[in-house]
């Protein structure tokens, strides 16, 4: 998986800074949860292209809305892994029946503890 992942936030840095998308990818354990921000039709292409790569499974949306501003605006693709986040609270809850807002309130304690890195710093690691 580590060369798919490098592959794909390199592809994540080069699209979301074209697309002006903005957002966080946090990995644990073999599954991903992303908050994407941008224009609606952009993170709409977005989410069908994700959709339908075949190194992804499982996609799930949950939640689409409007927002009144970027909440993680820093960064066109930030990523952490939550193995490295400390005690930002239990495991990745279970996707499927998760409410957005628990996802979202993940997303906001890893990247409070500062473990967020710009996907260009972390490619070479990967």
């Amino acid at each position: 998986m580590s060369g798919d992942l490098g592959r794909i936030l390199n592809a994540s840095l080069k699209n979301n800074t074209r697309d002006r998308i903005t957002g966080a990818l946090i990995y644990d354990r073999g599954r991903f949860v992303q908050v994407l921000e941008g224009g609606r039709s952009v993170l709409n292409q977005t989410y069908q292209r994700i959709r339908y790569d075949m190194r992804h499974e499982k996609v799930t949306l949950t939640d689409f809305a409007e927002i009144p501003a970027r909440e993680f605006g820093a960064w066109s693709m930030a990523f952490a892994d939550a193995a490295n986040a400390g005690d930002v609270g239990p495991a990745l809850i279970d996707l499927e029946v998760a409410p957005a807002e628990v996802l979202l309130e993940k997303i906001r304690r890893v990247t409070a503890k500062g473990v967020i890195a710009e996907t260009q710093e972390i490619i070479d690691r990967v």
